[in-house]
């Protein structure tokens, strides 16, 4: 948002320390990387007016200065700390800077733009991980690390969203890693519907990084779609911490994005005919009734 990259150039000047800011994080001249997600999710749902958001990102700063001070690097993780810290996070790729290939080569692109990555939490900050952070353990161990941290991620709230033929299921908490529970599905279904596999995969949004929402694919599924789709591009806009606004189709752990918004700003679905065949086994009105 350009009104706390404002403000966050106006704090470090005030204290003294040139940066160069970009779409989610900032660089300083001594070094020091730290993201904006977390201070923007902060401003948005702090209560106060735009006007006075500049305290939040005072407040934000002087924490996160006090924790790196004289310009040590926040993107280095002890050793020790990595494996009871780390966790798989879902992120959209285009989130990460230009430059990021080959600071992270171990990132797996899960499809339709999404990534998974290693983030190291500590406190109330979250920071991804680079190539040169996974020492001694590696990337496959601190994915294992990693991968068992979300699964211990306790949501707050299941809930069934229904109206007429719409009908879908939204799993949220206070945790940042809510949405990251994509990278684990058949153990989120498994907790909430009993039932892990779904040999045709699952219709799923992520608007948020405190969200996820979901309809497998079988009867009902037109009424999924059609709420889901709508669901994630309305959730990701009025959110805190939002990740995407698409529709994706889960399968075999593999994404396929299903939906995107054209020139005019409208929602469109792409053409998929394997997906769109299953939406006809369950409903004569085939996809297009999902428009």
């Amino acid at each position: 948002m350009r009104k706390v990259r404002s403000l966050t150039r106006a704090a470090l000047a005030d204290r003294g320390i040139e940066a160069a800011i970009y779409a989610d994080h900032l660089k300083t001249l001594d070094g020091r990387t730290f993201g904006l997600h977390n201070l923007i999710s902060k401003c948005r749902t702090s209560g106060l007016p735009v006007e006075l958001w500049d305290e939040v990102v005072r407040l934000h700063f002087d924490a996160l200065l006090d924790a790196f001070p004289d310009g040590a690097d926040p993107g280095v993780v002890p050793a020790d700390e990595l494996e009871a810290n780390t966790f798989v996070r879902l992120q959209v790729e285009e989130a990460l800077p230009r430059d990021w290939h080959p600071h992270y080569r171990y990132v797996r692109r899960i499809g339709g733009g999404l990534i998974e990555l290693l983030a190291h939490r500590r406190d109330d900050m979250v920071r991804w991980l680079r190539d040169e952070d996974l020492e001694p353990h590696g990337a496959e161990r601190l994915r294992e690390v990693g991968l068992a941290n979300v699964r211990a991620v306790e949501p707050d709230e299941h809930v069934i969203v229904e109206e007429g033929k719409l009908r879908f299921h939204v799993v949220r908490g206070e945790s940042g890693f809510i949405a990251s529970k994509l990278l684990v599905l058949p153990d989120l279904l498994a907790d909430v519907l009993g039932r892990r596999s779904w040999p045709e995969g699952v219709a799923v949004a992520v608007p948020s990084r405190y969200e996820i929402a979901f309809a497998p694919v079988g009867p009902g599924i037109l009424g999924g779609t059609a709420g889901l789709w709508s669901y994630a591009a309305w959730a990701c806009a009025h959110r805190a911490g939002p990740l995407s606004p698409y529709l994706y189709w889960w399968r075999d752990g593999r994404v396929t994005q299903l939906s995107y918004f054209g020139p005019d700003g409208n929602g469109h679905l792409y053409p998929n005919p394997a997906y769109e065949a299953l939406v006809e086994r369950y409903d004569p009105d085939g996809i297009t009734g999902a428009a």
